[in-house]
């Protein structure tokens, strides 16, 4: 549900206050170990995304800097929070991590209703707020072909790569 929830989540403005800066760099960076988040999905999440493109883009290093320190304690602890958790509480961290990555999985449904656009600095929209749809109710709201068999075809191909992936590492363990 956690993964769904950040997933589905829309964006919040706040100041972009050095604190907030730090914070928003030590939960992004965690994405890097979770599976199913984005770094920068969290910044976008978090209002900070734009900001954070405009400091590199103008070289911002005290913006850079401050946000580099909020990644560097953040990876830290959440990778020493991690550690401990597998070590300790196995079977339920990787309960918790699957379902990250299955509540994550509304990103990357392929229909989708747009509700709101940012626009970009070149002035082309760029969807914000978007919600998951049945093939049926795209086609009501686009008029545009769903593909729903390529989308299960490319499904089944993940899925079988996946497989593949597993054996061959199972097999390459056993000739150690």
């Amino acid at each position: 549900m956690i993964g769904f929830i950040i997933s589905s989540a829309i964006p919040i403005e706040l100041e972009a206050s050095p604190l907030y800066i730090f914070a928003g760099g030590a939960i992004a960076v965690c994405a890097w170990i979770l599976p199913g988040l984005s770094g920068s999905f969290i910044l976008l999440i978090l209002g900070l995304y734009t900001y954070v493109i405009e400091a590199i883009r103008s070289l911002d290093l005290t913006v850079l800097g401050i946000l580099a320190v909020g990644c560097v304690v953040g990876l830290l602890s959440f990778s020493h929070f991690l550690s401990h958790m597998l070590k300790h509480h196995r079977d339920e961290t990787l309960a918790t991590l699957t379902g990250f990555m299955l509540g994550s999985l509304i990103k990357v449904w392929p229909w989708k209703h747009t509700l709101s656009y940012q626009l970009d600095r070149h002035g082309t929209q760029i969807p914000l707020v978007q919600e998951a749809v049945t093939p049926a109710t795209y086609i009501e709201l686009t008029g545009g072909d769903p593909q729903v068999a390529i989308a299960i075809l490319l499904a089944l191909t993940g899925f079988g790569t996946v497989l593949i992936l597993q054996r061959l590492t199972r097999n390459h363990r056993e000739v150690d």
